[in-house]
């Protein structure tokens, strides 16, 4: 009785490794199973204990299924939840982080920026003429122009802790710790990108510019980090 007792505890414990559980139920059980029928002679118990031990063997497998499969599935759902989670911070159209997550992110990087006393620079940049743009060829050419600037901010702006994200319509903003001058040639060479490049939607092509305001913490006293957004929208 002490044998089985044990013996199912072990196993019960052990289900989610299946060969340890298997080994343990062998190892208790079977030699009693052995004693009883071969040198104590009674056949009875010995055959009782053998159909719990297979019973046992039973529990082992179906548990340890049933374990793996339960793992499986929380382990489905949290990848679920992070991607959902990650949805709800990207912009559709675009790609990019939106509007929700800059603000997360420009919190932490803003204080972070003033404890370790590090420049914080912001670029913010606006399509010249957008609403034209989706006056005269209608908003699916709108939409291939922000894919397409989209696609310009992250070649240009491709360091890990680059932070691009789409502020609202035809505005982005982008979260660069680096020095105003750093900032200031990532921004140049942006300009130009975004006027070589050609958006052809329904065999017309579409040039177009931007236009980007740049402002760093770098020498300024500043109180908030709104003000920081305000003077890179002046």
């Amino acid at each position: 009785m002490v044998t089985s007792g044990i013996c199912s505890g072990g196993v019960i414990a052990y289900v989610p490794y299946r060969l340890l559980s298997l080994a343990y139920n062998l190892f208790i059980i079977w030699p009693s199973v052995i004693y009883l029928i071969f040198f104590s002679f009674n056949t009875p118990a010995g055959a009782l204990f053998l159909a719990y031990s297979f019973y046992l063997f039973i529990i082992t497998h179906t548990g340890n299924k049933g374990y793996w499969k339960a793992i499986h599935n929380e382990e489905l759902l949290r990848k679920q939840s992070m991607e959902l989670e990650l949805i709800s911070r990207v912009d559709v159209l675009t790609g990019l982080f939106n509007r929700r997550h800059f603000d997360e992110l420009y919190e932490y990087e803003w204080k972070r920026s003033l404890r370790n006393n590090t420049p914080l620079s912001l670029l913010l940049c606006d399509i010249d003429n957008f609403k034209m743009i989706n006056d005269q060829y209608g908003h699916m050419a709108g939409d291939e122009v922000l894919r397409v600037t989209a696609d310009n901010l992250k070649q240009v702006f491709k360091r890990s802790n680059d932070i691009v994200c789409r502020y609202g319509g035809e505005e982005f903003i982008v979260i660069l710790c680096m020095t105003k001058e750093d900032s200031l040639e990532l921004a140049q060479q942006m300009c130009r990108l975004q006027a070589a490049s050609i958006v052809t939607y329904q065999g017309q092509q579409l040039n177009t510019t931007i236009s980007m305001g740049l402002a760093s913490n770098e020498g300024v006293c500043l109180s908030s980090r709104e003000e920081l957004i305000e003077l890179a929208d002046k």
